[in-house]
């Protein structure tokens, strides 16, 4: 489809000129040049599990040609939505499935740090990846953050929008493989009760950075593990055990839909294929 042949022509991360400014540029998370102190020293007291984790996804570089998400392939992909032949759950397999690949090195790197199948990483990614660009994260944040929003909230009509804006912005999900704010600072160490916002902006930062969210996943789906199946390793999880965790991944443990988890096992083959040399 048109959609994919453009792909190459797409892979910037330029935004689209309709995004508002104060969307394109989150107040908490526009750039900071290097020689600026306030980064150099949030970044010199992150906590040892999150140096550690950068440290491990350090050197793990995606495969030449990989396409990374962006907002011109994000708009494409929403406006497609409107082909009644589009379907939402396997139109972006292309996409998906070269991502998978691309980054297929850190993947197994991350999986066998942290005593996981391989399989079920790459299907948390896969499914995971290519949702709403960066910048809508942090305005998103941003956004749930702001007072006055959190004052009228409550009083907008009960759905979609109201869920949206009552909820806490530490449940903000961010980067490739969409991990609240909440989840990652508890899977990296920190202390979430007097967490800052300088904090707040390394871990966002490295959800944003391709091999970093995969081994944030990795280590998340291994906390989920231990807490559900303690002492099963890689080796000896059973395929319903990787739906488990698949699905609990996206909307948290003990749910029993297994919409993701059926999806990862459905694609279970192909995603091997992907793993593979």
């Amino acid at each position: 489809m048109n959609y994919m042949r453009r792909i190459e022509a797409s892979n910037s991360n330029e935004l689209l000129p309709f995004a508002p400014a104060s969307m394109q540029n989150s107040p908490l998370f526009a750039p900071i040049p290097a020689p600026q102190p306030e980064f150099r020293v949030a970044n010199s007291h992150l906590p040892n599990a999150h140096m550690e984790l950068i440290t491990a996804a350090r050197g793990f570089k995606p495969e030449e040609g990989t396409v990374e998400w962006n907002t011109p392939l994000a708009s494409r992909w929403y406006a497609s939505w409107l082909n009644p032949n589009v379907c939402r759950e396997t139109g972006n397999d292309v996409f998906k499935d070269q991502w998978v690949r691309g980054h297929r090195n850190a993947i197994n790197a991350a999986a066998e740090k942290y005593n996981i199948p391989p399989v079920l990483l790459a299907g948390v990614a896969y499914v995971e990846v290519g949702g709403m660009p960066f910048w809508f994260d942090r305005a998103t944040f941003d956004v749930r953050r702001h007072p006055i929003v959190q004052r009228i909230a409550p009083h907008v009509p009960s759905g979609y929008i109201q869920n949206q804006l009552t909820r806490q912005y530490d449940h903000t999900s961010f980067g490739h493989t969409s991990v609240q704010m909440a989840t990652a600072a508890e899977v990296l160490g920190y202390d979430f009760n007097n967490l800052t916002m300088a904090q707040r902006r390394a871990i966002a930062e490295s959800l944003e950075d391709p091999a970093q969210s995969i081994f944030i996943a990795a280590s998340y789906l291994s906390h989920l593990r231990n807490n559900a199946f303690p002492g099963v390793s890689a080796e000896d999880m059973t395929l319903d055990q990787i739906s488990a965790l698949a699905s609990w991944y996206n909307v948290g443990p003990g749910d029993s839909s297994r919409a993701n988890g059926n999806r990862i096992l459905a694609r279970l083959d192909r995603l091997m294929e992907l793993l593979e040399d």
